[in-house]
């Protein structure tokens, strides 16, 4: 085993070596044409310039103080840009109070702090920690920021939902959600950072120190070496410079690509040792018992725009209602009110009661499978289904495993989502959905997105599986799918987005396809086409 890790994890960094390499040689090769076309120093010159410097050792100096110097302002920087990015990024509050005053601040190029910080700092090493921790958090702040403002609705609809500290969402769905964003924003501050480097220590040729050792670096060699016309050292020090950041960016990329794979495999591990502890086939998959969800009198309008106006209905305990319509008639806005998941400029009035409980605003109470799929990719199977668990006991997770093994995903337990076929991630999410074992269980077109066979799978799936342990909401634009899944159904109309539901309660019998079916699908389908000319 542990060779079978080593090989890979060799080949990866024998590849990593190749790019390095080649990168080089194309840099070797820019800079002789430079040579022969403008007259720079030939590449034999600059290698007998680092050797000279190496002799001498002024490299090794220049090259631990400008890394000492780096090191310090990008970690600092980095780690607050990414954290002020996740704050002003992910709190409503801190996104509209300070966006006028972060979008005037990262205009602003870090060099024309130069003379403020010149001013305030003076040119010890502190105005240059300064400079180089403000330009790594600018660039790391504006990424990250802008990735975790544009995190989809949906994914915190469905994180409102669940019963789970702030620490836990951040840690165990934000981050691992733009991890890609942040390893770019790590990247980026890093080159920038070099940049500023030698920015900085160009700023301090001639200061006064008192020792010797922070008044030089690879920048204050650059800027001294023109300055006497030696043009060798100085495009040596630049190439210096170019292949640590080369080398730096490689690290970390390769860094960061170990560290996922290695989390992955302990991911594996855990969960395969967890699920082979546990018994299936014995837990009660659904909440103790269902209750009825009422709706009276609900109220939706976006931008003062009115969306459904007075609608008002009850779905029995344990029974599925479909409602089916045409797009835009305003099927996803009615289970949005019913979730209480608000947005900008969106704003329901009404009552929403789960029993007797008035709800107010998303609660553990409520499961909800959105259009399309979603679940958290970079999460295996298992912890999809327990994320809204609160402190898992050992039946909760006999439960889950119980739930993973009805829905035919127990031996894919380890798995990432990632790795899942459209109906396998489809039955992940209904199956998360229900793992905290909410009464109410709201669906906006889940199977909408997937191909023809995979849908009627589903379908089928949810009917035997799903329907009459939970009182549901099942929204399509499918009457097909709208009498195979709904115990009631009731007809959705578009009516300039007014009158939203009409007609009576229909009662799907037979849901196959005989001639009763299709009775009910005339039937539907006519009170469909009415609605639709009277609202004309």
């Amino acid at each position: 085993m542990r060779t079978a890790t080593l090989l890979p994890l060799g080949r990866r960094f024998l590849v990593s070596a190749v790019k390095a390499a080649l990168t080089i040689i194309l840099l070797g090769v820019a800079l002789q044409t430079l040579a022969l076309t403008l007259g720079f120093p030939t590449v034999a010159e600059i290698c007998s310039a680092v050797v000279r410097q190496a002799k001498s050792g002024t490299l090794g100096q220049d090259i631990f103080v400008s890394l000492s110097r780096w090191a310090i302002g990008f970690s600092l920087g980095t780690t607050a840009g990414i954290a002020c990015g996740l704050f002003t990024g992910r709190v409503h509050f801190a996104r509209f109070t300070f966006e006028g005053l972060f979008v005037f601040c990262r205009g602003i190029p870090f060099i024309a702090l130069l003379p403020l910080t010149l001013f305030v700092f003076g040119i010890e090493e502190s105005g240059k920690f300064f400079l180089i921790g403000w330009v790594a958090c600018t660039v790391s702040w504006i990424i990250v920021h802008d990735a975790a403002k544009n995190i989809s609705d949906r994914i915190d609809w469905r994180l409102q939902v669940l019963n789970i500290s702030r620490f836990k969402k951040l840690f165990s769905v934000i981050i691992p959600t733009i991890h890609k964003e942040i390893m770019t924003a790590i990247r980026a501050s890093l080159s920038l950072a070099l940049i500023a480097v030698a920015v900085v220590e160009m700023s301090g040729v001639y200061e006064r120190s008192t020792g010797r050792w922070w008044s030089e670096g690879i920048g204050n060699r650059i800027f001294r070496s023109y300055d006497v016309g030696d043009l060798a050292t100085m495009m040596a020090s630049v190439v210096i410079m170019a292949l640590i950041g080369l080398l730096l960016d490689q690290f970390f990329r390769v860094l960061w690509n170990e560290i996922a794979r290695l989390r992955e495999n302990l991911l594996e591990k855990k969960v395969r040792r967890l699920v082979g502890l546990l018994d299936s086939g014995n837990a009660h998959v659904y909440a103790d018992s269902t209750e009825t969800l009422s709706i009276c009198r609900l109220f939706a309008s976006y931008c003062n725009v009115p969306v459904i106006e007075n609608v008002t209905f009850t779905i029995p305990a344990g029974t599925t209602l479909s409602i089916v319509g045409q797009s835009g008639c305003g099927k996803t806005t009615l289970m949005r009110s019913i979730g209480h998941f608000m947005s900008a400029n969106f704003t329901i009035q009404g009552e929403v009661k789960i029993g007797h409980e008035i709800l107010t605003r998303p609660c553990a109470k409520i499961g909800v499978v959105f259009q399309g799929v979603l679940v958290f990719e970079h999460m295996t199977v298992w912890d999809n289904a327990m994320l809204g668990v609160p402190h898992p006991s050992m039946s909760d997770k006999e439960r889950v495993c119980d739930m993973l093994h009805r829905f035919d995903l127990l031996n894919m337990a380890h798995t990432l989502a990632a790795d899942l076929s459209g109906g396998q991630k489809q039955r992940l999410a209904i199956a998360s959905a229900l793992a905290y074992r909410p009464t109410i269980l709201l669906l906006d077109e889940p199977f909408g997105a997937l191909d023809a066979i995979t849908r009627r799978s589903m379908q089928e799936f949810y009917s035997e599986n799903v329907r009459g342990g939970i009182t549901a909401l099942f929204i399509t634009h499918d009457i097909d799918e709208a009498l195979l899944i709904g115990d009631l159904v009731r007809i959705g109309t578009r009516a300039d987005a007014r009158v939203f539901l009409s007609g009576t309660n229909m009662k799907p019998g037979n849901r196959e396809f005989t001639s009763e079916f299709t009775a009910q699908k005339k039937l539907v389908a006519d009170a469909l086409r009415a609605e639709y000319n009277r609202s004309k």
